[in-house]
């Protein structure tokens, strides 16, 4: 059975095929307008590119959601945070991590992330 890090891994694979295959059709559609005459046919084009960039737009959204998830599954909470809170859990972890606490990682990026 997989882990849930693993499952969000796989998660974002696929995302990532999703993606990667929006782009391509958008540049496909980009170049069949630039290669077109017809108003009518254009128009058509840009109805497909709308269409695939709201595919785009949902999929990276999906994207960044599934990556927190996965940095939070695998252990990797510096990733989840910034700046001044980033270096506090830094500083957290490693000062528990030299006393052998080091599995209170996730209680302290809760605690900072409040």
């Amino acid at each position: 059975m997989a882990t849930a890090a693993e499952s969000y891994a796989l998660q974002l694979k696929l995302i990532d095929s999703k993606i990667a295959k929006s782009n391509s059709n958008i540049a496909y559609y980009k170049k069949k307008i630039a290669g077109t005459k017809s108003k009518a046919t254009k128009a058509s084009y840009q109805k497909r590119i709308d269409a695939e960039t709201k595919v785009l737009n949902t999929n990276t959204a999906s994207r960044a959601t599934t990556q927190n998830k996965y940095w939070e599954a695998s252990g990797q909470y510096d990733k989840l945070l910034s700046g001044a809170n980033r270096d506090a859990y830094q500083a957290l972890n490693s000062l528990f991590g030299g006393y052998g606490l080091g599995s209170l990682t996730g209680k302290i990026y809760q605690y900072i992330q409040n």
